[in-house]
């Protein structure tokens, strides 16, 4: 079920989102007070090697605001591969383990598992500037401040 988020724009009250196929069929369509949505637990999983685009708007006293993007979910063969390659990092002492397996997702364009791990390794080590640097270079692919 993945998580979307995106940068608030001041003054919104709501945001529309949208989750569209490769063929630009929506998927789902929702509201959301904050800048975050989660695919409903009643929505159908979304495709392994299906690509989709997430978009969102808001509108505020400065007008409109959109955005969109797209992405891809990892098909069954490239998630297996992920996972056999993970192998070392489970093999590691935890902390490293989790920053293994950060560059392991990173190397493949796995940005949203990067974010766990960095996010995990970050937890147990919140002052090294390994993880800061890591999870700046996270939020960038992702498009957050």
């Amino acid at each position: 079920r993945p998580t979307f988020r995106w940068e608030a724009v001041p003054g919104a009250e709501r945001y529309e989102v949208r989750l569209l196929d490769a063929k630009g069929r929506a998927i789902a369509n929702a509201t959301s007070v904050e800048p975050t949505w989660t695919l409903p637990a009643g929505q159908a999983d979304l495709e392994r090697g299906g690509k989709y685009v997430f978009e969102v708007r808001a509108t505020a006293a400065l007008g409109q605001v959109e955005g969109r993007r797209g992405f891809a979910v990892a098909s069954e063969e490239e998630a297996r591969g992920f996972e056999q390659a993970c192998v070392v990092a489970r093999q590691a002492d935890a902390a490293l383990g989790d920053l293994v397996r950060a560059h392991l997702a990173l190397a493949r364009g796995y940005t949203l598992e990067a974010q766990r791990a960095v996010a995990s390794y970050r937890a147990a080590h919140p002052n090294e500037r390994v993880g800061v640097r890591l999870e700046t270079h996270v939020h960038v692919l992702l498009g957050r401040p």
